[in-house]
């Protein structure tokens, strides 16, 4: 068990570890597939779907309890890793500086609608993994 103050120092420290993470993880990903001003941001969209998505499933699978555990690889996970990965700020630039206004208001509505369900699906899927594995867990005893 830790103590309060080493509990929040080892979360801070996972929060940051995982931010590192998740931004360097990003950044390699517009190396490879760069946007383009011109043209639909497909690389940002695809990391802030895929990373609402994975931060939904988290929420579903990861239980928020207060095992210290728990809590670090939850706090690395979600609020290190996948939001350093997602780029909500970069997101809002790239939607009003697009060359195209209708290019820009498109992107900003689809990404808008499509995280938020991919969060709310990744919840759910979540949801579904955990109890699942919790009757598989009853079942073996």
């Amino acid at each position: 068990m830790f103590s309060d103050t080493s509990r929040t120092a080892a979360t801070a420290l996972a929060v940051a570890t995982g931010g590192a993470v998740g931004a360097a993880c990003r950044y390699q990903m517009w190396r490879w597939w760069p946007d383009d001003a011109m043209h639909f941001p497909l690389t940002t969209f695809a990391i802030n779907v895929a990373g609402c998505f994975l931060f939904g499933l988290s929420i579903g699978a990861i239980p928020d309890g207060d095992q210290d555990s728990t809590a670090i690889v939850r706090a690395f996970l979600m609020y290190g890793v996948l939001s350093g990965f997602t780029t909500f700020s970069f997101f809002a630039v790239q939607g009003v500086t697009l060359t195209s206004p209708r290019m820009g208001l498109l992107y900003l509505a689809l990404t808008s609608v499509l995280t938020v369900g991919a969060a709310w699906a990744g919840r759910a899927c979540g949801w579904v993994l955990s109890t699942r594995s919790s009757r598989v867990g009853r079942h073996a005893q």
